[in-house]
């Protein structure tokens, strides 16, 4: 009989193995680093970590579509949700596969992987939160888990410094967010999602306001981006490929999830708090970049313009359909900076690159990694025939349709700037080598990471079927 209804009980509750599989990952994967050894598990882990990714993704795969409309108190399951964690683990094994693949990177060690799977649970916990509570939890356990993994960093002081004000600063944030998040149980006396129906009252509105810049810092809006700087700017380029991209996206579609609430209420209040954050992080995005010598900031501060065009849907969206334009193109903007962070992570095996005059005679020494740099540049600012411009013309058409002029205006000026400061950064590679960059020749040829604008390019006939997805997961 008991083991009828267990039977029984994992038939109901399938979907939930690729959570409880991942989440008890991230505990194994610590024990064992403790009970081991860092030598032994530093042979062992690079495999097994892989596995347990591979395991989780076809688990998703296999069990997600048997979720149908399961709702708890703290957490919500659907066959739509299940896609996009299958879409997360996906890029977890190509992460695992890129850090195995470049072992000589000083942040490669053992405790890098529980630490890594720590980081995937938080995202996981977060895509199937249905209250503020396990909202919070998971974006502490991704704060907690970067956290030590900047801290693990030996070669550099600074970037101890950076992580130790990163926390400092996030856990006032965080205090913010509790604080937005208690208003509401005040008025509401529940933190369900589906349950605070927001109106025009005054604790309706604080608590709005401390609960969107609570979440906005954890992905960097102006002006919650001074702590993203400086991590950028010191932390090894595995790390920065994973916020820029994985945890970007993501981080987007969570804040779309709490954003679904604020739509549900009276959620055209809140349209100029979103534009001022908009034009603000586009302009600090757009200027900034021309002024930097260094890569790490200068991709920093590009990515905040690309959020705050990003935020300029949710500025004008009054419902959710608008937001799947949004993802798209930040999905499509992902693909590039992963070439454009693998392009780099090869240049480093041939020499240190800091600063764009590093890269001077690049496409003499080394051609093919030269062109991998130019056209993963090109496609972050979305110009043609990358599959992100299809995406940004369509952000464009809804924001003239909403008749926002002044988000019309800055997204104009900030596109017309991405272009420019593209344009003087990547001067350098077409000066004479020196010395120097001697180095380059020895990096690899990069072949492969050209052969990933094919598919960046044929995403562009694909469109319509990524935001065709999108679209229905937030119908739900």
């Amino acid at each position: 009989m008991v083991i009828l209804f267990a039977r029984e009980l994992l038939t109901e509750l399938a979907f939930v193995l690729p959570d409880i599989m991942v989440g008890g990952s991230f505990v194994l994967l610590a024990l064992m680093r403790l009970l081991i050894g860092n030598q032994r598990s530093s042979r062992l882990f690079p495999k097994l970590s892989v596995l347990i990714a591979s395991v989780g993704f076809v688990a998703t795969l296999r069990y997600g579509p048997l979720a149908k409309e399961c709702q708890t108190t703290l957490f919500t399951y659907t066959c739509n949700l299940s896609c996009m964690k299958s879409i997360l683990l996906g890029a977890c094994i190509v992460g695992l596969i890129i850090m195995n693949r470049f072992k000589a990177h000083r942040l490669l060690d053992s405790s890098v992987y529980p630490l890594a799977f720590g980081l995937i649970t938080s995202i996981m916990v977060c895509i199937s939160a249905n209250s503020f509570l396990s909202l919070v939890i998971g974006l502490e356990i991704y704060s907690f888990s970067l956290c030590f993994l900047l801290l693990m960093d030996k070669e550099t002081t600074e970037l101890r410094k950076s992580a130790i004000r990163f926390i400092l600063v996030s856990s006032i944030m965080t205090a913010v967010l509790l604080f937005g998040v208690s208003l509401y149980y005040t008025q509401f006396v529940c933190l369900s999602f589906h349950k605070i129906k927001l109106d025009t009252s005054l604790a309706s509105a604080v608590g709005s306001i401390f609960v969107v810049s609570g979440l906005l810092f954890k992905v960097g809006v102006a002006p919650f981006h001074s702590w993203m700087i400086d991590v950028y700017e010191r932390a090894s380029t595995p790390l920065i490929m994973f916020m820029d991209t994985v945890w970007k996206f993501f981080m987007v579609f969570i804040f779309a999830k709490v954003f679904k609430m604020l739509v549900a209420g009276e959620g055209g209040q809140y349209g100029l708090m979103l534009t001022v954050f908009s034009i603000t992080s586009m302009l600090i995005g757009g200027i900034m970049p021309i002024f930097q010598e260094n890569i790490k900031r200068f991709i920093a501060y590009a990515s905040v313009g690309h959020i705050g065009f990003v935020l300029s849907v949710f500025a004008t969206a009054s419902t959710m359909q608008p937001i799947a334009a949004a993802l798209s193109y930040l999905a499509t903007y992902s693909i590039a900076a992963i070439c454009f962070f693998l392009a780099l992570m090869i240049l480093e095996k041939g020499r240190r690159v800091k600063c764009f005059k590093d890269l001077s005679g690049l496409m003499a020494r080394n051609t093919t990694l030269g062109f991998a740099v130019l056209l993963s540049m090109l496609a972050m600012v979305a110009l043609p025939p990358f599959a992100n411009f299809m995406a940004k013309v369509n952000i464009f058409k809804l924001l003239i349709a909403s008749g926002n002029y002044w988000l019309i205006t800055a997204s104009i000026i900030y596109s017309v700037l991405s272009v420019f400061y593209v344009a003087r950064s990547m001067r350098y590679m077409f000066m004479s080598p020196t010395e120097a960059t001697s180095g380059f020749a020895e990096a690899g040829k990069g072949r492969g990471v050209i052969l990933l604008y094919i598919p960046m390019i044929l995403l562009i006939f694909l469109y319509d079927n990524i935001v065709s997805l999108l679209s229905r997961v937030f119908a739900q």
